[in-house]
């Protein structure tokens, strides 16, 4: 959790209440590189002997931080890969398995086509067509 609560200090963005997702790929995308780095107790920040990662091998970390860019990558293909809300649903339990709900009506694709018409139409000129000849 500290790790969350550091990227999204470094982050300094105004995240929507309603788009968890944005949040969660956001944090998937800095975590690998996160994760590279010291993580000091934040309760204790003095103290190196009580870090967070204090016990973890170089094995660890590589693999903690493997894991996170997979994470990412399965979040990345879930919420951007598709508008269909099984298969984003699929992707969500792949990367977090049963603590995510099987209701389909949690997802809502993102509806770009009413913001799209709300730009009046735009008089483009017609391309000029020069006269050719073949042979």
């Amino acid at each position: 959790m500290t790790c969350i609560v550091d990227i999204l200090d470094e982050l300094n963005v105004d995240l929507p209440n309603t788009r968890d997702d944005v949040a969660i790929l956001l944090v998937s995308e800095r975590m690998a590189a996160r994760l590279n780095r010291p993580i000091p107790n934040p309760v204790m920040t003095h103290d190196a002997e009580v870090a967070l990662d204090r016990d973890w091998t170089g094995a660890d970390r590589e693999e903690f931080v493997a894991k996170a860019r997979d994470l990412h990558k399965r979040m990345t293909d879930a919420l951007q890969g598709t508008d269909n809300a099984a298969v984003v649903l699929a992707g969500l339990t792949a990367a977090f398995g049963t603590r995510i709900t099987n209701d389909v009506s949690v997802i809502r694709a993102e509806q770009r086509e009413v913001e799209v018409r709300s730009f009046p139409k735009a008089a483009v000129p017609p391309p000029i067509v020069r006269k050719t000849t073949s042979g």
